[in-house]
């Protein structure tokens, strides 16, 4: 069985080393090629690229474990074509 503490620590940490790379790689980025002129906006980016891994990452991962067990469907359903008023097709 998985202790509890240990699968917490494991996820936090893994989260968190995410977020340390992301804004590594933002601020390595700007620190060779000089993309952003001022020095918040690079602090500004790091902070919102890290982000990224409070929640987004997870829903992204649980979308793809969905669409592993749904690759097997042979038919998506049937979409139904609408037109935009005022246009001719």
């Amino acid at each position: 069985m998985l202790n509890p503490l240990f699968a917490l620590l494991f996820f936090t940490i893994s989260i968190l080393w995410g977020m340390w790379l992301n804004a590594a790689a933002v601020l390595l980025d700007n620190f060779v090629l000089h993309k952003y002129e001022s020095l918040s906006d690079s602090y500004r980016i790091a902070i919102l690229g890290s982000l990224e891994y409070l929640g987004y990452r997870q829903v992204l991962a649980v979308e793809r474990l969905i669409a592993t067990f749904q690759v097997s469907q042979t038919h998506w359903g049937h979409a139904d074509r609408k037109t935009i008023p005022g246009r001719t097709p």
